[in-house]
């Protein structure tokens, strides 16, 4: 699997079958394709691949992550909702593209998502918030979430924030 992975991650979908280019992934939202396209899609594949070689396709709905997490934020460049002065909510934003980048295998990271949020310059420390619920996925038609310990690799291939809970807490590096 790892081998082929590789091999086609790197290959360039036709665009009659509305792949969007590199540039375009990153605003895209993903979502699951038509019949028609999907057959396509599989009759493409089947073209491409080498003899002998075995390809699974699905074509599910997202699998469900909540995400529950405690920031401690400068207070000179964060207020207490995560926004930066000039209006945005960058923690909620490096989540949402962590999610909708992840790559081809779909492969998610918490170490990649924390790593991302503490890139943020107003983010001090982030870490999981254990006692909210941490972090937990499902696929759609799942009757219970699991917990994501490490890391976790969706049955659909890719995921939809459902819950993402931000508990903001100012950094205070003297006590008072």
């Amino acid at each position: 699997y790892g081998k082929m992975a590789k091999k086609y991650q790197h290959h360039k979908l036709p665009s009659c079958l509305g792949f969007p280019s590199m540039g375009e992934r990153t605003r895209r939202i993903l979502h699951t394709f038509s019949d028609i396209t999907f057959k396509a899609l599989r009759s493409y594949v089947n073209t491409i691949k080498d003899a002998g070689v075995s390809v699974v396709l699905r074509n599910e709905a997202a699998d469900l992550i909540q995400i529950n997490l405690v920031v401690y934020y400068d207070p000179t460049l964060m207020n207490s909702r995560g926004e930066l002065a000039d209006g945005t909510s960058p923690v909620r934003d490096a989540v949402q593209n962590v999610i909708t980048n992840l790559p081809f295998n779909g492969m998610y990271r918490n170490t990649d998502l924390l790593a991302a949020i503490k890139e943020i310059p107003a983010v001090v420390v982030v870490d999981i918030d254990s006692t909210s619920g941490g972090i937990r996925a499902k696929a759609r038609t799942a009757p219970d979430y699991s917990q994501v310990v490490g890391y976790n690799r969706p049955y659909s291939g890719y995921y939809e924030v459902n819950a993402l809970n931000v508990n903001y807490k100012e950094y205070k590096a003297v006590e008072q």
